[in-house]
């Protein structure tokens, strides 16, 4: 769909996945908030005809709402050159990962896992299980 192109381009390459799985759940969210408000818009005037048409007068209010909000949305070009930023940025991290710098961004993890790690169970160190011999 338009609203998932225009995510992969907004999105830098490492936050894609996020990205599309919170369109998902908005989108998701949106469709069930959206049949209980026309459904409750059909009930406030007895679930009669004019009560639908009560709900698609709302529906087309807010559609026209949201057609004149998108006049506002970037231009063809200026998307085409956050998605080209996105995606050099993108070249340039994982270029810095392969050579084990740490990220640019703030408050990332290094890339590179420390020298030593120790779990603890409870108050005890957990133990690896050792392999049997034979």
């Amino acid at each position: 769909s338009a609203l998932r192109y225009v995510m992969l381009n907004e999105a830098p390459a490492g936050e894609r996945g996020a990205a599309q799985g919170m369109l998902t759940l908005f989108t998701s969210t949106g469709r069930l908030v959206g049949a209980a408000l026309v459904g409750a818009l059909v009930a406030s005037r007895a679930g009669s005809v004019d009560g639908f048409a009560h709900a698609f007068r709302v529906l087309g209010l807010v559609m026209l709402a949201l057609a004149v909000l998108s006049l506002g949305l970037k231009s063809r070009r200026e998307e085409l050159a956050t998605a080209a930023r996105h995606e050099a940025g993108g070249r340039t991290a994982d270029a810095s990962a392969a050579r084990g710098e740490e990220n640019d961004v703030a408050g990332a993890a290094s890339p590179t896992p420390p020298a030593t790690t120790t779990l603890s169970v409870g108050s005890r160190p957990a133990r690896t299980p050792r392999r049997p011999r034979g």
